[in-house]
């Protein structure tokens, strides 16, 4: 928290300064800090709005519309605010379609965030519905922030508001087996050898 609030009294033409507010709202999130997260949040649209320029510096230390949307996704997941967190993905999957190029991954934990979300308010129906595109990946694609995202949505699924029913069940039942399927759990079992 403290970095990112060191990094944003440096002025910036690109998106680092949403980026560094995204980024202090998601370790606010992690310390169930609610009104902090909102602060840091608000701070990340401020800056989104203050862009003069095109970032110097892309990749990981960009933040395109798509990743601040999925940063407040995520963080409004973990203070319990569904609601927002489900518009903030959907948002960030319209966002995300507009760029050229994504990162698949990214895409995953949108539609694991949409799917938390659902299931955090009570709509466990629909779970599976957003998850098809996830549950489609191949193993090697299942890398472990995606995999750790979907068993975090089981724990939710055994914990939260729907926690019994034939569609929970279900939904539980399949992403054990997708996450026994992923690449840690391949790489963790495999014998080190390589391919001859």
């Amino acid at each position: 928290i403290q970095h990112a609030r060191r990094g944003a009294l440096y002025r910036s033409c690109g998106t680092v300064g949403a980026l560094l507010a995204c980024q202090e709202a998601d370790a606010w999130s992690k310390l169930g800090a609610a009104e902090e997260t909102q602060a840091a949040l608000q701070r990340a649209a401020v800056a989104r709005e203050e862009i003069s320029d095109a970032d110097e510096i892309g990749g990981i230390f960009a933040c395109p519309a798509a990743r601040q949307e999925n940063y407040a996704a995520g963080a409004h997941l973990r203070i319990g605010a569904f609601g927002d967190a489900l518009a903030e993905a959907d948002r960030a999957l319209e966002h995300l379609k507009a760029q050229p190029v994504h990162a698949y991954g990214t895409e995953a934990q949108i539609h694991i965030t949409r799917a938390i979300a659902l299931a955090g308010t009570g709509q466990p129906e629909g779970v599976m519905t957003v998850l098809a595109p996830v549950l489609a990946m191949p193993p090697e694609q299942r890398l472990a922030p995606i995999t750790q995202r979907m068993q975090d949505l089981g724990q939710l699924m055994i914990s939260g508001p729907a926690a019994t029913g034939s569609a929970t069940v279900a939904a539980r039942r399949a992403l054990a087996d997708w996450c026994q399927d992923s690449a840690p759990r391949h790489l963790a079992l495999s014998s080190g050898e390589g391919a001859h």
